[in-house]
């Protein structure tokens, strides 16, 4: 079994985002997001194949 996704992690932009931090987590159920250390918040399933 397989799993994978596909998504943009960082875009640039053509302002200065003053000191946003963003944290990809990785888990066995999905794929997460933290942005300024705030608690993570679900971005996106695995496609299982």
């Amino acid at each position: 079994m397989a799993y994978h996704q596909k998504f943009a992690a960082y875009i640039g932009a053509d302002f200065f985002r003053c000191g946003a931090l963003y944290a990809w987590n990785a888990r066995e159920d999905a794929i997460y997001l933290s942005k300024n250390r705030k608690p993570e918040k679900f971005m996106y399933n695995w496609i299982v194949e």
